[in-house]
């Protein structure tokens, strides 16, 4: 008995067709990595910390934002930030394919998504640092985005009031000078970050007073800029004001 010969199953080609006629926007093939984004979060979690809920807050802003192809990484800001580091969650978003199960995928990425969502959980429960590294930990970040070609997002959840080794910003008189001079001082020391255009969110600031928070959000901009960031003036604030990315 002679069978006839089975058509060539066209259904993936009709659907890639399909999709390419929507324009340069939709392709059949993965995105390329430099359109998608990295972002890297790192969260206060010394003593000084009043209210890990804004934190919280913050992250699920943060998450919401992420598209397949991303990668998030989480950290924390203390002690030992440079020296004993260990995320509490470095993810990348898959992204479909046409040859894939969608129903499979679907549950993949919910999976994937359920362990982003609760590692803020999982940081905020360290036991409280007594120090607050934030220019060590801004050179932690230098070392997470070299080689990874996805468009740079730094954000830092605290009060950014630097409280280390080599400053306290209770006590110093932060000026304009103070600024410089830390600058010039990290830059021989070759310890200034290179964050190579990346764009830096500051969601938590904070100071004892409304003139000392000034000057603090006066030096991380300056700093941010001489370390090849971009840092905007509505972008730090007492809360995540808002996640353009």
């Amino acid at each position: 008995m002679i069978r006839p010969r089975r058509r060539p199953r066209r259904h993936a080609v009709a659907a890639c067709l399909a999709v390419l006629s929507l324009g340069p926007a939709v392709a059949c093939s993965p995105p390329d990595p430099s359109t998608s984004k990295i972002v890297v979060v790192f969260v206060d979690v010394s003593g000084s910390v009043k209210d890990a809920d804004l934190y919280r807050q913050a992250w699920a802003t943060i998450t919401d934002r992420l598209a397949e192809g991303d990668r998030v990484l989480l950290g924390q800001i203390g002690s030992e930030t440079f020296t004993r580091f260990r995320p509490a969650v470095d993810r990348e978003l898959p992204v479909f394919s046409l040859s894939e199960n969608r129903l499979r995928f679907n549950l993949d990425l919910a999976r994937i998504r359920g362990e982003i969502t609760t590692a803020i959980d999982r940081a905020l429960e360290a036991p409280p640092s007594a120090h607050t590294d934030i220019l060590n930990t801004m050179l932690l970040a230098q070392k997470i985005f070299e080689g990874d070609p996805r468009r740079r997002v730094l954000v830092l959840l605290s009060d950014m009031i630097e409280d280390s080794p080599a400053y306290n910003f209770e006590r110093e008189a932060i000026s304009e000078a103070f600024t410089e001079r830390v600058i010039a001082d990290r830059r021989d020391e070759g310890r200034l970050p290179d964050l190579g255009g990346a764009h830096v969110y500051v969601a938590g600031a904070s100071a004892r007073t409304a003139e000392r928070a000034l000057a603090v959000q006066d030096f991380w901009m300056a700093y941010v800029t001489a370390a090849g960031g971009t840092l905007e003036n509505r972008h730090y604030a007492p809360a995540l004001l808002a996640f353009d990315e």
